[in-house]
Formats: C-alpha cells, structure tokens, sequence
C-alpha cells in the first residue's frame, strides 16, 4: 500500500480526512481510495509510479480540458507530485452512481439505449480534440501495433483456426487507415467506465489509456464488451454519436477495427488475465458470430436492432 500515513501528511487537503476507503474493482495498475475530507466533500484519489508522471499529468490536463468544455467527467481538483516517495497523485471529484456494467442490467432496454445515446454524444464531445503536434500518421502506428501482435501470437502455441480468415479480411481492408483523422481518443470507452446515477448518464471515467488516432477506433470496446453487456446501450451509443445519421463508412472501419482486436485480445488476455482465457474465447468467437465470420460488416445486434429495444 502506498498512501501511507507519511504520505497523508504531505498533502494538505488529506491531512483532516474523515476517511479513507480503498477500491480495487477494476484492473487499473494504480492505487485507488475514495476519501471523505472534514468539509464533507468526496474525492477520489490515484497514486501513479513516478515513472507515469507523464501520463498522469496528461491525463489530468485533459481531463481540465473536457472539464472546461462541459463533458461529464470528473471535476480535476488536485494533482500532486511527490518524486522522493516515487509517485505522483491525481485528486479529482468522486461521482456518485454505479458504473454501467454493473448497473444497465436494472434498466429497461428503452433507458438503456437512452443513455448509450447520451454516453455516444459525449464520446464525440472527446473526440474534439487534436494533437496538432503529432508527426505519426494513424495508418503507421496502427499497423506498427498490429504487427507486433501478430508477431506475439505467430511465437506462440496458441491454436485458432480461425485466425487465417480474419488476417485474410483484414489484409483485404487495411487501406482503409489511409489518411484517418487523428483526434483524441479515450481507448477503453465501454460500460466499466461509465457512471450512471438514478438512471441518467452522470460520468465517462478512467482516461488512463488515452491514445491519439482514428476517432471511429474508439468504437472497438463495443465490439468487446458493450453489446455484450447491453445491446441496446451499444445501439444508442452509435446512433447517438452519429445523431441518427450513420455514415456508411463507418461500418467499413468499425468492422476492421473489430477484426484487429482480435489478435491483440487474445495475446493480451494470455498475458494479462490468464484466469479469464475462457471468458476472452467466448469474447472472441462471439464477434466472429456478430459478423458471419466477417463476411457482415454491420453486427447482427445492430441490423436486428428493433429486437433489442
């Protein structure tokens, strides 16, 4: 444990906290505490490794960014560096509610999709943002990315069939990275991260693996796990990012982007979370069905839509 009392003491604002609660839902690497102070006010509290101090600082510049501009995250109030204890520490408002994986479910399919709608304007609302600075193209560091996973998973033993079709399908596409917009992209936007409260959409959450790219790679997470999770917030949230008005382009990409997951996925899952290797395969081959083995590009959830709201 790292927030120790002699860390406490170096922040002013935890000196008189009524109380300290520590919360390990999630597979965040940081520390994480919710903290009562004296006034009454909740914050939440993540201690990052000095060697994050980067990340963190971005991430919380950001998050001052969206802030100003009216996006539902949380408020930014603190952000603390602490180099001779090796770590750093970003205090921002605590949001009351539950987050959406654990929560849809209690919802009737109608608020569901109202609020994957309210949760697609907002994703648009982040994907505001460019990096003027970027000298990467999309197509590059996508395709750098890939073929690192690739690599992993043609050095491994694990056995899947199936994985010829789907390189097959992706070879097929893979001009279309050319050219993408790069904007700021949340890159693990999905219910987990989402906070509702008494039904309505109260925070997008958890912006610690940012990226920079295509703002449509930012709809991988439905594939993943939103339609799992909920059909129809999955539906909302595309017809509300796009306010009901889908480019036909957009199925092109989010079906390559679904396809691309899958190596990376897999690699990912035996390295990470071994434990859930049967969950990840149930993942994948349900993504497979989604799409008839690629030969769909829109998923089947959303082509039945009318039987999920």
């Amino acid at each position: 444990m790292r927030l120790t009392d002699d860390i406490i003491q170096k922040v002013p604002v935890l000196c008189s906290a009524k109380s300290f609660t520590q919360i390990t839902k999630g597979f965040s690497f940081e520390e994480k505490w919710k903290v009562i102070t004296e006034s009454g006010d909740i914050l939440f509290l993540k201690i990052y490794d000095f060697a994050r101090l980067d990340t963190a600082k971005s991430v919380y510049k950001y998050l001052e960014y969206f802030e100003q501009i009216g996006s539902l995250v949380p408020k930014p109030i603190q952000f603390i560096e602490l180099p001779k204890d090796s770590i750093c520490i970003q205090i921002v408002s605590s949001i009351n509610g539950v987050d959406g994986e654990e929560s849809l479910h209690n919802f009737s399919s109608d608020t569901q999709y109202k609020l994957g709608y309210h949760a697609g304007k907002e994703l648009k609302k982040l994907h505001s943002l460019s990096d003027p600075s970027s000298l990467q193209t999309w197509e590059d560091y996508k395709l750098n990315k890939h073929n690192r996973y690739l690599q992993l998973f043609s050095e491994s033993t694990i056995s899947f069939p199936e994985i010829n079709d789907i390189l097959h399908f992706i070879d097929q596409h893979i001009h279309l990275l050319k050219n993408r917009p790069v904007r700021f992209l949340h890159d693990d936007f999905h219910p987990s991260n989402i906070i509702i409260n008494e039904g309505e959409l109260a925070a997008i959450i958890d912006f610690d693996r940012f990226e920079w790219g295509d703002p449509y790679h930012d709809f991988h997470k439905v594939a993943l796990f939103t339609s799992e999770i909920s059909k129809p917030f999955a539906i909302g949230q595309i017809d509300g990012y796009f306010s009901d008005n889908i480019p036909d382009e957009f199925w092109q990409y989010y079906t390559l982007y679904a396809a691309m997951i899958i190596p990376s996925d897999i690699i990912w899952s035996y390295k990470t979370t071994p434990h859930l290797i049967e969950t990840m395969w149930k993942r994948v081959y349900r993504i497979l069905e989604d799409h008839d083995n690629f030969k769909n590009m829109i998923p089947s959830w959303y082509v039945n839509k009318i039987n999920h709201l």
